[in-house]
């Protein structure tokens, strides 16, 4: 938005892209509205009245990006996280491009201002009234990008906030996941409890099963004349070799528990730093006794 002023100060023109219906509607005949002559003898007149539409409609940008911030930030953390992260980003998108754009428009304000004051400290020399009428102009200069200074603090505060926001969806999600493996992991532990229930069990009777199938050993044996049932008087065998079977097979599976315990996750690495603690224990000159007793 160049702007060129003439040397009498009467032909003011301003290039506008991209213009507002807002702009178009008050630019350029509603200027000279309410105008003063003495503050139109300023030729930066103009530059106020431009800075309020265009604070305006920079306030209106930041504060559509905080809605979009405060509706991100009212999500319900207890229920399953299901972020947009797509959404989260476009937002996060459009407030460094209105972060950037009230930078620029700081800056060319603060050159303004410079240029003013310049301008002011030549014209206006050491009358008073000059000075009063240059004045006015600059304060109100001043105003304007006082406001587009705390909306940049604003959008600063929106980036801020909506990147929390983003890694706090990212945190969600990571807490969520250990939760539910958390639960796949006790869901797993019980499996387990009741897959060594059921092989205690099968461990309990498959010796004493094969005991009695290997010597076709029956509990009950029927009188071939009489045709009466009754117990076998030969079932103490059947103890006699079962027990102990069982009883064998029960210590063989706990010893084999005892000395071949699945490694825990990091104690593989024990013994070999107990062993660089040794090797380095014997470089310094320590006794073995000296180590056993550390």
């Amino acid at each position: 938005m160049p702007a060129r002023i003439h040397e009498n100060c009467v032909d003011f023109r301003v290039l506008i892209w991209d213009k507002d219906s807002r702009m178009q509607i008050k630019f350029p005949d509603p200027l000279l509205i309410n105008s003063h002559n003495d503050t139109l003898s300023d030729p930066f007149w103009f530059y106020p009245r431009l800075f309020e539409d265009l604070s305006l409609l920079q306030d209106k940008s930041v504060w559509a990006v905080r809605d979009h911030v405060r509706g991100i930030e009212k999500t319900d953390l207890t229920q399953k996280p299901e972020p947009r992260y797509r959404a989260m980003h476009d937002t996060a998108r459009h407030a460094i491009h209105v972060s950037e754009t009230l930078e620029v428009a700081e800056k060319t304000i603060t050159a303004i201002i410079q240029q003013h004051s310049a301008f002011e400290a030549e014209a206006a020399g050491g009358s008073g009234p000059a000075k009063a009428k240059f004045q006015h102009v600059g304060e109100r200069l001043l105003w304007y990008i006082h406001i587009l200074q705390s909306l940049r603090c604003r959008a600063s505060a929106n980036k801020e906030r909506l990147l929390n926001e983003i890694q706090l969806a990212f945190n969600s999600v990571a807490q969520y996941d250990s939760r539910i493996s958390v639960k796949i992991g006790q869901a797993t532990q019980s499996d387990s409890a009741a897959m060594k229930t059921v092989a205690f069990v099968t461990l309990t009777f498959l010796p004493a099963t094969f005991i009695s199938a290997l010597f076709s050993m029956s509990f009950f044996k029927v009188d071939d004349n009489t045709g009466v049932w009754s117990v076998n008087e030969k079932f103490w065998v059947y103890w006699v070799f079962a027990v102990p079977a069982t009883l064998f097979t029960w210590g063989l599976w706990l010893s084999w528990q005892w000395f071949y315990r699945p490694v825990k996750i990091g104690e593989e690495e024990k013994p070999v730093k107990q062993f660089g603690d040794l090797i380095g224990f014997v470089k310094r000159g320590g006794t073995d006794e000296e180590y056993r007793i550390s």
